[in-house]
């Protein structure tokens, strides 16, 4: 047991008779403190200890589209294979945020295994080029280019990750740009992971009549079977009927131009798209 402090003495011996429930006191106190965490531990962190099986998801969605997504996949995964999984949702952010955290973490990663494992220097030049999709296949050994050449073959041929399995959101441009950089891979078919797995048991998903390459001239999955559209999201004003009955305003907008109405004015709310890559794409689609 600790000493107690000179204050606490003090206390004790002015009351001598309260000796035995203050200590009492002060022990309780500091055994709840300690007990505390593991009696409110969630049911959660048990689960995720005794499942089969961890996958790691990086998404921007909310709670209610990661548990109504979550749930079917654990349970369906489940009945398939009799493994429990747990879901390990990480949240950084939106669709902007997710792509700094993902470049910024290959980054590191990277830098790491081109230093210690190939022994070679890392520059400016190398840090800006081995994600590049611009830099060059080859050039000559002994110039700069060559070097952010080998970088960039490097990393592709490594096997290098950031423990992250699963991006799960972001908009077709911003994956596009992920699957170029080389931060997504389409699995092993021979392995029985990612897409190019599925395409393998299943070819006749992947056409016109189920998953399209296209929609509406918009890339819905990458040929190359690094990422694949999940939802065909619509765009559009949604209205609160009250709000509108409190601004004396008898309908609801029905275009845009209704929106420049002055009493609507410090009453609209849109996500921004500098973070939103759906409402940079809705932005996008109108323009």
């Amino acid at each position: 047991m600790m000493r107690p402090s000179g204050f606490l003495r003090r206390r004790l011996r002015r009351h001598p008779g309260r000796h035995g429930a203050t200590l009492a006191a002060v022990l309780l106190a500091w055994l709840a403190t300690l007990a505390a965490p593991f009696l409110l531990r969630p049911e959660q962190a048990d689960f995720a200890r005794q499942a089969d099986r961890r996958l790691v998801i990086l998404t921007p969605h909310n709670e209610r589209v990661r548990h109504e997504i979550g749930q079917a996949f654990v349970a369906d995964w489940k009945a398939r294979t009799g493994e429990t999984v747990y879901l390990d949702w990480r949240i950084p952010g939106g669709s902007s945020e997710i792509i700094l955290f993902l470049t910024s973490e290959f980054a590191g990663a990277f830098q790491y295994y081109w230093q210690s494992v190939t022994q070679h220097p890392w520059t400016r030049a190398i840090a800006a080029g081995f994600a590049d999709p611009r830099t060059p296949p080859s050039a000559a050994a002994d110039s700069e280019t060559g070097a952010i050449s080998d970088a960039r073959r490097a990393f592709l041929a490594s096997n290098l990750g950031i423990g992250v399995d699963l991006l799960f959101g972001g908009g077709a441009q911003d994956v596009r740009k992920l699957a170029e950089a080389g931060y997504l891979v389409a699995g092993d078919a021979a392995a029985g992971t990612g897409l190019a797995a599925i395409e393998r048991w299943h070819p006749d998903w992947f056409g016109p009549a189920v998953i399209p390459l296209q929609v509406s001239g918009e890339p819905f999955r990458d040929p190359a079977q690094r990422w694949c559209g999940v939802v065909l999201a619509s765009f559009g004003i949604v209205s609160n009927t009250d709000a509108l009955a409190r601004l004396g305003l008898g309908q609801a907008p029905a275009q845009w131009s209704a929106l420049t109405e002055p009493r609507l004015a410090g009453q609209l709310a849109l996500a921004d798209p500098s973070k939103s890559g759906s409402v940079a794409k809705a932005f996008e689609l109108m323009i």
